[in-house]
């Protein structure tokens, strides 16, 4: 509404993008969808996405969960970011993210993987609130691990940590992520149990 009062288009895409992930992290997809599209028209023929870069991460992220992966990848590639690496400006973070996805929805495994290993902090168990640190099997299952054991052994502490924390968003993300990997019945009954965790 600020951004409406003083007419500043650059605040209220911004605002849009920012309220697109809002919208995402309560379910509203396509509320958060109707952002997101709105967010590209004014920031892309303008080139603002550069100057703020964490909505672009944003609406990606909202793109993809709602299946517009080749909308994703033209937005992406017409935003200037799209070979920009992770580095110590973390504003770049949820796009380096994004599009860790975005390769592992086109087969690119290798390289979803180079994207969400840039992003990781050595010893950091901040997943529940820090995108960068999500594990690679929620980002996409495809990015999980590929030694079993390893990636076993990385939900198991997700749900430790989950229950430390004792929030529903962080154990439901934790179930979800041991159905991942887990596979099968067992799976799918992590996954239903992911689903009432979350349901509220």
């Amino acid at each position: 509404e600020n951004a409406r009062r003083r007419g500043s288009a650059f605040t209220f895409a911004c605002m849009l993008g920012w309220r697109c992930e809002l919208y995402a992290r309560r379910g509203d997809l396509a509320d958060a969808e109707a952002d997101a599209r709105n967010c590209i028209d004014l920031a892309l023929p303008n080139g603002w996405f550069p100057a703020a870069p964490p909505m672009l991460g944003y609406i990606l992220g909202v793109l993809i969960a709602r299946g517009a992966i080749a909308d994703a990848e033209s937005v992406l590639e017409r935003s200037t970011l799209s070979d920009r690496s992770a580095d110590p400006d973390i504003t770049f973070a949820p796009m380096v993210h994004a599009r860790a996805r975005l390769r592992a929805a086109r087969g690119d495994v290798t390289g979803g993987r180079a994207d969400l290993a840039q992003l990781r902090v050595p010893g950091s168990v901040r997943w529940n609130t820090n995108l960068p640190q999500v594990p690679a099997v929620l980002a996409a299952p495809e990015l999980a691990p590929p030694d079993p054991d390893e990636a076993r052994e990385e939900v198991e502490r997700m749900l430790r940590d989950a229950h430390t924390w004792g929030t529903p968003r962080a154990i439901g993300m934790a179930l979800r992520a041991m159905g991942l990997v887990e596979g099968g019945a067992r799976g799918l009954e992590l996954l239903e149990e992911s689903v009432a965790v979350l349901e509220g």
